[in-house]
């Protein structure tokens, strides 16, 4: 049982790591952009439907990325990460805590809703959105996360005993936003909504 629990306190590190970094390293981004502007990214970023898919056939999904993603693995997880425009990442990991029982699963998401929501409490961000979701018939969650700073959104599929956990996050005040929200709304759901399960 302590191996599981140490196994899920670690997968709720990797899912929320994004959101307690929002402030860390976005104090540190607009120092930087004044000092070294860089060049425009491009334009092929801002649409994701001319993005190349990318095939998972281990961890049975595709999804598009604007570049070729880096494949990565820790602590039994499993990574795909792009960092251009926005910073893009896909993980999963297979949870022995999660058996056949629905009930399972919506404790599972339950969790990680209770522990966004703890995370939020003692740093400078505020949650925008949290949605349960569905993919491919598949419960999920969604959640939009915002600081003063940046902003992560992420959404988070559960299939079986699999966990797909997909990330984008960004930082406010870019000049290259072209339609003015300052959030990138459009290109970071275009890659959240590109992921597709492999049946």
């Amino acid at each position: 049982m302590g191996d599981d629990q140490e196994r899920m306190k670690t997968n709720i590190l990797n899912l929320l790591l994004s959101m307690v970094l929002i402030s860390a390293c976005y104090v540190i981004g607009p120092a930087l952009a004044q000092a070294q502007v860089p060049p425009p990214p491009p334009a092929k970023d801002y649409s994701p439907d001319k993005w190349d898919e990318y095939t998972s056939e281990q961890g049975r999904f595709r999804i598009r990325f604007p570049g070729k993603p880096q494949e990565e693995s820790s602590v039994g997880v499993r990574f795909l990460s792009y960092s251009g425009l926005l910073d893009y990442r896909v993980s999963y990991v297979d949870e022995p805590e999660i058996t056949d029982d629905p009930i399972s699963t919506k404790q599972y998401l339950q969790r990680m809703k209770s522990a966004s929501k703890e995370i939020v409490k003692y740093s400078n961000e505020r949650i925008i959105q949290e949605k349960d979701v569905t993919v491919d018939r598949y419960p999920g969650i969604y959640i939009h996360v915002e600081s003063g700073k940046g902003w992560v959104r992420t959404q988070q599929i559960v299939v079986g005993k699999r966990v797909y956990t997909i990330v984008v996050e960004g930082r406010k005040g870019r000049a290259n936003e072209l339609e003015g929200k300052d959030d990138f709304e459009k290109v970071a759901m275009g890659f959240i909504n590109s992921f597709k399960l492999i049946p």
